[in-house]
């Protein structure tokens, strides 16, 4: 929940529609139409040859329609960042998340105490709170961080902080959050990449070695590009701890004219009156103090969902390879 709320400027509109989507997509059809194309004219040498024996009106038609294509491509991946964070933040229907929070509950109860825990994953105390994603737990740590510390719902008080965040501080955190939109727009393009061309290749009964290459090109590169997006999202989500930390007290000044600090009652009554409209001073909400943790349960090897994409992709790969045989 908390990455469909951080859509922060990073500065200029167009630089970010140009690196976070125009590059990504011209990259991906580029390599979509160097694999078709140089299949069909059976080398890449040929296509060039091909190309280069075509008439000047036909060349530009082409050229026309690839633009084309590519910038109807990035308008549709930018206009839909925030659902494809989402995505990989797991916010899946039944039985998929299910599945993915039952992998990492196990996982987080098998964590020590330390700062992969605090920086990847919920309290141990809040097992419900779990995400079926590496990305989602990543952004949930820091959603559940303002609330266990000082009783702000993270969702419902981040807006209001960042209006009050110092330029310089608004923009090292718009600039994280377009590298994480970025890598997880590489991401997702070359996974679909890796699909398309792949089943391409199945269907016309390409070269088994260009279907491999293709498909397990295409997969790493999607790997890669995600475990880089975490870390961009690490970054990020201890830049909104920081900010909780560091300008709550600008927030109270701006909401109360006092330059003392809120306690948490009082930042929950708050939450209660901008959330359900229940007037300061009516206490309904539970204090959200964490109860003690659980035991962990040994150091036992629990498969993630990266796991099970690599056995997705290495199946794949056997069976095109037999198929293409």
């Amino acid at each position: 929940m908390l990455g469909s709320l951080l859509k922060e400027s990073a500065g200029i509109v167009g630089r970010r529609f140009f690196l976070d989507a125009l590059v990504p997509s011209f990259t991906v059809g580029a390599l979509a139409v160097v694999v078709v194309g140089g299949h069909r004219a059976h080398g890449i040498s040929k296509m060039v040859t091909t190309w280069t024996a075509q008439s000047v009106e036909l060349k530009t038609l082409q050229v026309v329609l690839f633009f084309a294509v590519v910038a109807f491509l990035a308008i549709l991946l930018s206009s839909t960042s925030t659902a494809l964070v989402r995505f990989f933040e797991g916010y899946w229907r039944r039985p998929f998340s299910t599945f993915g929070k039952h992998l990492h509950r196990l996982r987080l109860q098998r964590l020590d105490d330390g700062q992969r825990l605090y920086l990847r994953y919920p309290p141990k105390s809040r097992p419900e709170e779990v995400m079926p994603t590496r990305l989602g737990n990543i952004f949930k740590s820091a959603e559940l961080y303002p609330a266990l510390r000082y009783g702000m719902d993270g969702v419902l008080f981040w807006p209001r902080l960042y209006a009050v965040l110092p330029d310089r501080v608004a923009t090292g955190l718009g600039e994280t959050r377009s590298m994480l939109e970025r890598l997880l727009a590489l991401s997702w393009l070359s996974a679909l990449s890796a699909a398309g061309t792949g089943a391409y290749l199945l269907v016309v009964r390409g070269p088994a070695l260009l279907y491999l290459g293709c498909l397990l090109g295409g997969a790493l590169i999607a790997h890669l590009c995600y475990l880089a997006a975490l870390q961009a999202a690490e970054s990020y989500a201890e830049q909104v701890r920081a900010a909780f930390d560091v300008y709550r007290r600008d927030l109270a000044v701006k909401l109360r004219g006092e330059t003392a600090e809120l306690d948490r009652p009082q930042w929950k009554e708050i939450g209660q009156f901008w959330f359900h409209g229940i007037p300061e001073g009516t206490r309904l909400m539970p204090d959200e103090s964490s109860p003690p943790a659980e035991k962990s349960k040994g150091r036992l090897w629990v498969p993630t969902l990266t796991t099970w994409w690599a056995l997705l992709v290495l199946v794949a790969a056997v069976a095109g390879l037999l198929w293409l045989r």
